[in-house]
């Protein structure tokens, strides 16, 4: 929050220089959140992604198992067994479930992984039409909407950026 804040107050601080200086620009805002869920390759992405994670949680899932099957095993033996054993085996529980929850960690920070490195390419298209329709239409400064405390004169660059994707514009936006 007090990053968003502190970002929002060095965009308006720039924004103020600019015309303090007399080098009036054109503003211009874009919600990249309403431009992605139109892109065409999302749902590849989110197919993949569901894939992957869907893999991985199966794996988890047989850990899992494996740690309760053990537990069982230990909670139906542990009567029989000498002190010896019974700590051999709570230490072997205690590291199945170490090991468990390092997989998970790990599992995150490959889902992460993969979904930034699929989400790249789509980064970078978006980012190129926003260049590329600054340019055209004589944009000084484009921001993200969510960036924007006050809009003012500032233009919505959404219809501009969709056309420069070659991606129609949803009928319930026209």
């Amino acid at each position: 929050m007090k990053k968003r804040l502190l970002l929002s107050i060095i965009v308006m601080s720039c924004i103020y220089c600019a015309n303090v200086n007399g080098q009036s620009q054109k503003v211009g805002y874009l919600a990249v959140d309403r431009v992605l869920i139109l892109m065409p390759e999302m749902d590849a992405i989110r197919s993949e992604l569901q894939d992957f994670q869907g893999k991985i949680n199966s794996q988890i899932q047989v850990k899992y198992e494996t740690i309760q099957n053990k537990v069982k095993d230990y909670e139906t033996l542990v009567g029989g067994l000498d002190q010896e054993a019974i700590l051999a085996r709570e230490r072997e529980l205690e590291s199945l479930d170490r090991d468990l929850q390092k997989y998970r960690l790990d599992a995150q920070q490959a889902s992460a992984q993969k979904e930034n490195k699929l989400m790249e390419p789509v980064y970078k298209r978006i980012q190129e039409a926003i260049d590329a329709v600054a340019k055209d239409e004589g944009f000084g400064r484009v921001f993200r909407a969510e960036t924007m405390l006050y809009i003012g004169n500032a233009v919505d660059i959404f219809e501009s950026v969709l056309k420069k994707l070659e991606i129609d514009l949803p009928k319930e936006e026209n």
